[in-house]
């Protein structure tokens, strides 16, 4: 009989909401993607880049150190820092974008009006998950985003139906899931064991001073990172228009579900695992190896399936209007997949306190990027030329973050490139039955989907019996 460890329940727990959300957006999304079209989509987009790039600076990146103190009192302090925080920058940004509000033009007021009260809402929403994240109460943050989420794409979908087909709609289910999110959040925290009330002025002062490495360096970081993330909507907004923006931004986020699924899940536990290590004294060097191992290997098969199939998918599935959304998939599966086994791992940084090398690493990355979209457009002057250089960008960019992230571990590459190479074989191996049977035409597409769906499957299989290290993490006891 198996007996799940405290890990494996952490992981099942993040994973099965995240699947959920995941499962739930895939199921809706074909009926959000033919009330709202691109072009609406596009300014929902917009909203949302704007709102979380203002989010992620809101607590001047002291939510981060929620997790990094060995003691209670210091955690508890960083929370009710980050807090106070937001509450004083979201009063300054809400103002700001009122004033905007009366001098932008008719057709993007609507995106101004709400972002104050979602960035703010996603701040507190920051600050809270990470507590979570200390305290390892994982269940709590699995539990808030299923309701939020389901709450929020049902309203989605009911505006489109009964009040508006504008982004209106989206914006609107947008900032209504995050209230549900803030309210139950709060509703947990009440608990007499929690001290938030009873910090004193001189440990909060104590605190700040001690952590202020956060604010300095990964404030900037963190921005620049955001900004960076967000960039393509802004440049793409401003270049082609909202119905451009609405296509990429579906396509981005359908590829970043299959391999945020369990990647979101793995981090939370993984970063909680490796704050433990440091403070014991371990040698970080062959568990970051391994993890980004096991981040590649269950990346890599999605990747391939979504770079052979995404334009066939898309048109089925969400509609004729939004057929081009799948070549964009295609055009970004690589980055994508890079970021995703890297991505996690950033987080690290700010548990070993490497703020400040974080933060020109991140300059240099958004520059690339910045370029890759000025120089595309330059050449090329189509949104697909501009989309291909800057995904090549992304490529370039993330493999520097990857030389930068060996050597100031020094972790050997030699040694990773070699573990993978493996792997490559091995999901080439796993692939193959589709990719030839996507060759025989007279196939219907459901017994295609089952096959698909039973090489994945079995592909995961293999991933967890050959990687000792991620059962490590589980720590699955017979």
């Amino acid at each position: 009989m198996i007996k799940l460890s405290e890990g494996i329940k952490n992981v099942t727990s993040i994973f099965a909401a995240n699947a959920a959300v995941q499962i739930l957006s895939i199921v809706t999304a074909p009926i959000i993607t033919r009330l709202y079209g691109p072009a609406n989509f596009g300014e929902y987009q917009l909203f949302f880049s704007i709102a979380a790039t203002i989010a992620a600076i809101s607590s001047l990146g002291y939510e981060q150190a929620i997790i990094v103190p060995r003691e209670d009192n210091e955690g508890q302090s960083a929370f009710v820092i980050s807090l106070v925080l937001n509450v004083i920058n979201s009063c300054v940004i809400t103002a700001i974008l009122l004033f905007l509000f009366f001098v932008l033009p008719q057709p993007i007021r609507i995106i101004f009006l709400f972002v104050g009260l979602s960035s703010f809402l996603d701040g507190i929403i920051n600050v809270v998950n990470e507590w979570n994240t200390r305290t390892r109460e994982f269940n709590a943050i699995s539990k808030r985003r299923i309701i939020s989420s389901s709450t929020g794409i049902g309203l989605k979908v009911w505006a489109g139906f009964a009040i508006t087909t504008s982004a209106f709609g989206l914006i609107m289910g947008h900032v209504i899931e995050k209230l549900v999110y803030v309210a139950l959040s709060f509703r947990e925290l009440k608990r007499p064991d929690y001290q938030f009330d009873k910090m004193h002025r001189a440990i909060l002062t104590q605190t700040a001073k001690k952590y202020i490495k956060f604010p300095k360096f990964y404030l900037p970081s963190i921005l620049v990172n955001t900004f960076g993330n967000q960039m393509p909507i802004y440049f793409l907004a401003y270049l082609f228009g909202s119905t451009i923006v609405g296509l990429y931004a579906l396509g981005y986020r359908v590829i970043s579900y299959p391999l945020s699924l369990i990647g979101d899940a793995l981090s939370r536990v993984f970063v909680q695992k490796i704050a433990d290590q440091r403070h014991q004294n371990i040698d970080l060097r062959e568990t970051l190896t391994l993890a980004l191992r096991l981040l590649f290997k269950v990346g890599l098969f999605p990747t391939i399936v979504i770079l052979l199939f995404a334009d066939e998918i898309f048109g089925f599935v969400f509609g004729k209007d939004w057929a081009a959304a799948g070549t964009y998939v295609k055009i970004l599966s690589i980055p994508m997949l890079l970021q995703f086994c890297f991505s996690p791992l950033s987080r690290i940084f700010n548990v070993l306190e490497f703020q400040k090398e974080g933060f020109v690493i991140n300059n240099v990355q958004i520059f690339i990027k910045v370029l890759g979209i000025v120089v595309g457009y330059v050449i090329f002057r189509t949104e697909y030329g501009t989309i291909l250089s800057l995904s090549i960008a992304s490529v370039l960019s993330i493999l520097i973050y990857a030389y930068w992230f060996f050597r100031l571990l020094h972790i050997s590459s030699k040694v990773f490139l070699k573990s993978i190479s493996w792997t490559i074989i091995i999901v080439f191996m796993y692939a193959l039955p589709i990719i030839i049977l996507s060759q025989l035409h007279f196939l219907s597409e459901t017994f295609f989907s089952i096959i698909t769906v039973l090489s994945a499957t079995l592909y995961m299989v293999y991933v967890y019996r050959s990687e000792s290290f991620l059962r490590g993490i589980l720590n699955v006891k017979s």
